[in-house]
């Protein structure tokens, strides 16, 4: 088949409905003749690539597809004096933007609003998927502070998922320093409340006699002493944002009730005021100790635990999750270099071990304070045995592969001596200095295990 004839194409074109074309930096570059009939353009042909679209059609949105290089479908605007359809699209050679075809839609003003519709349908949806991806990403970078890749983590980091999704009140239960601050605060940034405030309250660190002006604020003359103008309680400065009360159960009893009323009727009232004053906070609560079994004794209120134990979050110790210690000490070391000017790249695999094979009584914070301490004893860029001082007694660590146990305590440690020695050339001194134990310790247990 013989290609067209530009003759041809231009009869062609003349045929279809309103068409100009313009250059990238917007110069009219063609029009047919249906567009000279309908637009009013009585410009002759060789003057005409002087002008922009804008110069004679003020309403044209030629100049917004050069900036964005996107469609714009469907769009109404007015040629002489009369409201048409018009579409707008990019054109493209290679990959290269070429200019802006505008089409005027005499016979498609059916097809050009069903179209202009399902760009706007297809614009809201990429938008929806937009918002989600970004969503994911801020899950993710949030969810990542929290460090492991064992089980116990990865079910906490569900936990923490699904109840961001809700205003419902939250209890999150662990040993000291297994990080529920950081799993409140997590649950803090990933709900709807992220743009409020964060208020962090310390239930022990608050005296009896100040409690209740510290949550409900005062009025100016309350009491001697009161500020001037009075001011708002924590209670207060947590409306539109999550309130998280740690360390909950040394909560005053006298104060209990008073809590469970506002977390009832979100209100409070500053003392020496005599209006109630909405508030709307979420209410998370922290305890070290088992919630449950303490108001069951009678030592804290048991509707106020049922309040605050709609979700249950607990958080596991490090001993039940000792996959995820050399994670935790390589965040450690990154973070602590800055601080304390060093310049340590790792721990190594002995130490490693020592660390895995303690239980951890402080949990992550502890294990965070020893690396801090071997830090500053430690001259080179790795951290060794030698460097750490565990609370553990002579005992050398139990290693863990896994996340279980593999070896029981004592054939670690047999072990233990054996590849100290053997690293060490038989050098005693050096051997037990490597495992963090004193020559004595070391020639004790070499009798126990029959090493000499």
């Amino acid at each position: 088949m013989e290609p067209l004839g530009e003759q041809m194409l231009l009869q062609i074109l003349d045929m279809l409905d309103p068409i100009a074309v313009f250059s990238p930096d917007g110069y009219y570059r063609y029009v047919n003749e249906q567009w000279r009939r309908c637009s009013g353009v009585t410009l002759p042909s060789e003057t005409l690539p002087q002008y922009h679209p804008w110069d004679l059609l003020p309403d044209s949105r030629v100049k917004t597809v050069i900036q964005t290089h996107r469609p714009i479908i469907g769009e109404i605007i007015n040629i002489n004096q009369s409201p048409v359809y018009v579409s707008y699209l990019p054109i493209f050679q290679d990959g290269r933007f070429e200019g802006v075809l505008m089409w005027q839609m005499l016979q498609g003003m059916e097809r050009a609003s069903k179209a202009a519709k399902m760009v706007e349908l297809l614009q809201q949806e990429l938008a929806s998927v937009h918002s989600n991806l970004e969503q994911i990403k801020q899950e993710q970078r949030i969810l990542s502070e929290i460090a492991g890749d064992g089980p116990a983590v990865a079910q906490l980091r569900r936990e923490i998922l699904e109840a961001a999704r809700t205003d419902s009140t939250v209890l999150i239960q662990g040993e000291t320093g297994t990080g529920k601050e950081l799993v409140a605060r997590a649950i803090h940034r990933l709900s709807r409340r992220s743009k409020g405030r964060f208020v962090p309250v310390n239930c022990s660190a608050i005296p009896a006699s100040l409690m209740e002006s510290e949550f409900f604020g005062y009025e100016e003359g309350a009491f001697t002493g009161a500020k001037r103008g009075g001011r708002a309680g924590k209670l207060e400065l947590a409306s539109g944002g999550t309130l998280l009360l740690d360390e909950i159960h040394q909560m005053d009893f006298f104060m209990q009730p008073k809590l469970l009323r506002v977390l009832q009727e979100h209100q409070v009232e500053r003392l020496g005021g005599n209006h109630p004053i909405s508030v709307d906070f979420r209410c998370i609560a922290a305890a070290n100790v088992n919630l449950k079994a303490q108001a069951a004794k009678g030592a804290f209120r048991d509707d106020l635990y049922y309040r605050l134990n709609v979700i249950h979050i607990d958080v596991p110790p490090l001993r039940k999750r000792r996959e995820d210690i050399p994670q935790l000490v390589g965040m450690f070391i990154d973070k602590l270099n800055a601080r304390l000017g060093t310049h340590i790249i790792a721990a190594n695999d002995s130490a490693l071990q020592l660390l895995m094979g303690y239980d951890w009584p402080g949990n992550i914070r502890e294990l965070q304070n020893a690396v801090e301490a071997a830090m500053n004893r430690a001259w080179d860029g790795i951290l060794e045995t030698k460097h750490f001082r565990l609370d553990e007694g002579p005992s050398i660590g139990t290693p863990v592969s896994g996340g279980a146990f593999r070896q029981d305590r004592a054939q670690f440690e047999k072990d233990a001596i054996v590849n100290a020695l053997r690293e060490c050339s038989g050098n005693k001194s050096l051997a037990a200095a490597k495992l963090g134990i004193s020559r004595s310790v070391l020639y004790s247990k070499l009798r126990k295990y029959g090493l000499g």
